[in-house]
């Protein structure tokens, strides 16, 4: 199974493409609805079929060709495909941050593909275990609840 991995990349790709696809049928649908009501609601079941049933049928395949550690961060592709699309299809602009934010996350995906672990590692119990009691989960557990508060605390409280 081992070798079939980029089958699953390929699966994850189809899969975050076609969760874009969806997403912006149903935007395309808003857009229509007051020049053409009836076709509308056609591109908006569409969108709607093609983002919860076909995208994840999709997603399902693909982790089951490769490890997690290889998928995940093809998810990060459905940004790139929602910000390719969005300017041809609904006539929105691509702004330079945007842009340059798109590169970051296509490097990382890139870089998370060509270094991460192609192959599925067993968990049992004990090893789970192991790795949930480590120093190094209390470490990343205080990061999160302190990016958290500060997040909280700082810019959602200072106005604007």
């Amino acid at each position: 199974m081992a070798d079939l991995w980029p089958l699953g990349v390929s699966l994850e790709v189809l899969a975050t493409l076609s969760g874009t696809a969806g997403k912006q049928l149903i935007r395309l649908s808003e857009l229509w609805s007051t020049v053409n009501p009836h076709a509308a609601k056609v591109v908006f079941s569409f969108g709607m079929i093609t983002n919860t049933v076909a995208g994840p049928i999709l997603d399902m395949a693909a982790y089951s060709f490769a490890a997690q550690s290889l998928i995940a961060p093809f998810g990060g592709l459905d940004t790139i495909w929602n910000a390719a699309l969005a300017p041809w299809l609904l006539k929105e602009k691509l702004t330079l941050n945007r842009l340059f934010a798109c590169c970051v996350i296509f490097i990382g995906t890139v870089l998370s593909g060509v270094f991460g672990s192609h192959e599925e590692r067993d968990y049992s119990v004990e090893v789970v275990h192991e790795l949930l009691v480590s120093p190094r989960i209390l470490y990343y557990l205080t990061c999160v609840a302190a990016w958290v508060a500060f997040n909280i605390l700082v810019p959602m409280r200072r106005p604007r």
